[in-house]
């Protein structure tokens, strides 16, 4: 966690594709999540989880680490990104993967 954004900007902008094996674990990225902040004292905890809605790798089920989160207080705001070309595909199947998933066309 930073507030220091020029150094959050610097390390986005090294992000090149192809950087890490293919496969997307929603489930292990939100529980390091929890890990990362569930014991803070901050009045409000939250994780904004940015996803294309495929979970195909990890060893932790969304649904599960979403539980973890719950128990632990944290809220967790899911911001689902599509290609134009698969939203066809995305939004005709069910969500169902984290509580509280919507898409809208």
């Amino acid at each position: 966690m930073t507030t220091d954004h020029a150094v959050l900007i610097n390390l986005l902008r090294e992000i090149q594709s192809g950087m890490i094996e293919d496969g997307t674990a929603i489930g292990m990225g939100l529980a390091t999540a929890v890990n990362r902040i569930k014991d803070s004292q901050a009045k409000s905890k939250v994780i904004i989880l940015l996803t294309d809605g495929v979970n195909n790798k990890g060893e932790i089920a969304p649904a599960t680490a979403a539980g973890i989160a719950k128990t632990f207080g944290i809220r967790v705001y899911t911001i689902g990104v599509v290609h134009r070309e698969w939203r066809h595909i995305l939004f005709r199947r069910p969500m169902d993967t984290i509580p509280g998933y919507a898409c809208r066309n």
